[in-house]
């Protein structure tokens, strides 16, 4: 019994088959009675018979047996497997890894991030963040913070022209998001986007 590294994975071989220790696992290769998935690995070509557990600091094992010459239902989808193969995997794996950090981040601020306006949000979509639940966060936390603004604006005596108006753009803001979330749409408004959006419509502009 041989074996060779392949990047960070480990091949055993084992008679005519091959055993991948693979440190990371990898969706694609699956057993399959049907359609199976044609493997080439230094110039010869193999399917998954087996898989398993493995030891760490492996994370799972393939057994890769010898192709059939007679499989005729094979998937056109050929893997090429080497060290290539196995870098931009790990590649992938380290990338996914950053952005589910990411994800959690971001979902603790996910109230502050709701005020944030449509394309940053659309943006921030690639961590896995669903804009219109943000936005309605965004929504209940400009409602909270409205309240305690009218009530310490009545009880503390602050009328003034100023503090009316912002009054009167929190509840704005408030109802007219609110109502946004209520609709179909691609885009939902951080906090004051439907002033631009309505300036814009009463311009023509984009």
């Amino acid at each position: 019994m041989a074996e060779i590294q392949v990047h960070t994975d480990k091949a055993e071989f084992v008679c005519d088959c091959v055993i991948i220790h693979a440190r990371r696992e990898m969706t694609d290769w699956r057993v399959r009675e049907f359609c199976r998935r044609p493997i080439l690995f230094r110039g010869q070509r193999y399917f998954v018979s087996e898989t398993g557990p493995a030891e760490k600091p492996f994370a799972r094992k393939y057994l890769l047996a010898p192709w059939q010459e007679d499989l005729h239902d094979a998937s056109p989808h050929t893997i090429y497997y080497d060290e290539d193969y196995v870098r931009a995997r790990d590649k992938r794996a380290r990338g996914d890894s950053v952005d589910e950090q990411i994800h959690v981040a971001l979902l603790c601020l996910a109230p502050f991030i709701g005020l944030l306006w449509s394309g940053t949000k659309r943006r921030l979509g690639r961590f896995g963040l669903n804009s219109r639940a943000v936005t309605g966060f965004s929504v209940f936390l400009t409602f909270d913070a409205t309240l305690v603004f009218a009530i310490l604006v009545g009880w503390l005596g602050g009328a003034s022209l100023v503090n009316y108006g912002l009054l009167a753009l929190l509840l704005a803001d408030v109802c007219l998001r609110y109502d946004q979330l209520g609709r179909d749409t691609e885009d939902y408004w951080g906090f004051g986007e439907w002033l631009v959006a309505g300036l814009r419509r009463i311009t023509g502009s984009r």
